[in-house]
């Protein structure tokens, strides 16, 4: 059902401009008067519910503002387009729960209230608890709170608090006092941060105490926000505001996030069996199985093949990023020996150190057996030396160690490269990355390897280590714990 709005304004000009800018704004059905008396004749006649009101303060009839007792007891929410006035009545107007006022300047403000409007419907599926020990002062926040249209619950302790946020994981903002019987508000948001983050939940402390530390306190311990008491209830609701819109834009990036992994993950996965086809077809051709190929042909199908195990190589990547990034990343761990591990991907890129005459030398020393997914362990290998073999001059050596410790097993990639520049070793992990140093052959990267080590090295529960020199060489050292704390497998 569209919403239906109330407009009173004595000028019938600015009434119709107000009119026109909400219908352009929002979904709704608007509803005019321009007196007091008007007002109270189409709000009795009215059956079917009005959900919010732009009242000016100043009618004919009504000077003194008696336009929001009218409406404000209705259930209705009000907002004040007004001119300018003084500190006092503007207390006294919020004081008779208001949402919001506006002091004219131009028809910027109709946007204003539109915004303001579209934040109170959003309200009305927002769980708010309010914790503290005096009745009356969380009966006064729970009273601003509603004014914008807020679900409120009430808890006397922490204690409770931490009970009903267990029982009712619907709530997206807590705001609690500091002083209260048992768990105080610090202790009570280190709790609450130890289970949910500050995306999904906001909690705001606020306090009497004269404590120039308390604020710092209670960010510290996982709080979004603080207030000190007392507060103007304009300055309280800017806060809640503020809070709880910070939390829907995560929420709106997270699921622009989730959206385009998926979109990526489908087309990834749609390009890669057309061009596994062209690698296929490129191979039987250099095979000579359909005939012999003139020079020129060889040389052009060979890039055709190049080119589509590039892309491949890619697609690849891009799935495996849209995996970990929409958390479904699941680690299938069972026991191997990591020198058998190891020892047969070096087989594999001692083929291709070759052609770059690159010498991958190797000691492989005695190791116990590892929890891990053998595919998942193989890409981070995989990675580590096909960098290492791009990033190296011909003629030099790749040094792959593997050896334990008191409580750690290690595997080392040593290169002789090009090396990284400190300053750019921070961000070597990120997504598409492309650094200053460059293959030594001119060969290709996506930019997403590293990327796709780390958080696969993180998924593991191990670390990795890098150590570079320009014009040295690179070292990447795996940690991997003896006593492994195992993760589940998936990335959050």
């Amino acid at each position: 059902m569209r919403k239906r709005i109330l407009i009173v304004e004595d000028s019938r000009a600015l009434a119709m401009l107000a009119a026109r800018k909400l219908q352009q704004a929002l979904d709704c059905e608007i509803l005019l008067a321009h007196s007091l008396a008007e007002a109270r004749v189409l709000l009795d006649a009215q059956t079917e519910p009005i959900f919010a009101a732009v009242l000016d303060l100043n009618l004919p009839d009504a000077q003194q503002g008696e336009i929001v007792d009218e409406v404000v007891p209705r259930g209705i929410h009000a907002i004040v387009l007004t001119g300018a006035f003084g500190e006092e009545a503007r207390e006294t107007l919020l004081a008779k729960q208001v949402a919001d006022y506006v002091i004219k300047h131009d028809s910027r403000d109709f946007d204003y209230i539109a915004r303001t409007i579209e934040r109170l419907e959003r309200n009305a599926k927002l769980h708010v608890l309010v914790v503290d020990d005096s009745a009356s002062y969380r009966r006064h926040i729970c009273q601003l709170l509603r004014s914008q249209n807020l679900l409120v619950s009430e808890a006397a302790s922490g204690e409770a608090a931490l009970e009903t946020i267990a029982a009712r994981p619907e709530f997206v903002l807590v705001v609690t006092d500091h002083v209260m019987p048992g768990i105080d508000g610090t202790e009570l948001t280190l709790r609450l941060r130890a289970l949910h983050d500050d995306s999904r939940l906001a909690i705001i402390g606020m306090s009497t105490e004269d404590d120039p530390m308390l604020s710092a306190r209670f960010l510290k311990f996982g709080a979004s926000d603080f207030l000190r008491k007392p507060f103007t209830s304009e300055e309280f609701t800017w806060r809640i505001r503020q809070n709880l819109e910070r939390i829907e834009r995560i929420a709106a990036l997270n699921q622009t996030i989730k959206v385009k992994n998926q979109v990526l993950g489908v087309a990834a996965h749609d390009l890669r069996n057309p061009l596994g086809g062209i690698k296929g077809f490129s191979q039987l051709l250099l095979g000579a199985q359909l005939g012999s190929l003139s020079d020129p042909q060889q040389k052009l199908v060979k890039n055709i093949l190049e080119a589509s195990r590039q892309m491949l190589t890619l697609l690849n990547e891009l799935l495996d990023i849209s995996v970990i990034e929409s958390g479904m990343l699941t680690l299938r761990r069972m026991e191997h020996s990591l020198q058998m591990l190891v020892a047969d991907r070096l087989e594999q890129h001692r083929l291709m150190a070759q052609q770059k005459q690159i010498t991958i030398l190797d000691s492989l020393g005695e190791a116990p057996p590892i929890s891990c997914d053998a595919n998942r362990f193989t890409q981070i290998l995989d990675n580590l030396l096909s960098n290492a073999i791009k990033y190296s001059h011909p003629g030099s050596e790749i040094q792959v160690r593997l050896w334990q410790t008191d409580q750690t097993l290690r595997l080392q990639v040593a290169d002789q490269g090009v090396g990284i520049p400190l300053e750019e070793q921070e961000q070597m992990f990120g997504h598409f990355q492309r650094l200053s140093s460059q293959p030594t052959a001119g060969e290709r990267s996506t930019g997403l390897g590293l990327a796709i080590v780390k958080r696969m090295v993180i998924a593991h529960g191990w670390r990795i280590e890098v150590s570079s020199t320009v014009g040295q060489g690179s070292t990447f050292t795996l940690v991997i714990p003896l006593e492994e704390s195992q993760p589940s497998g998936e990335l959050i």
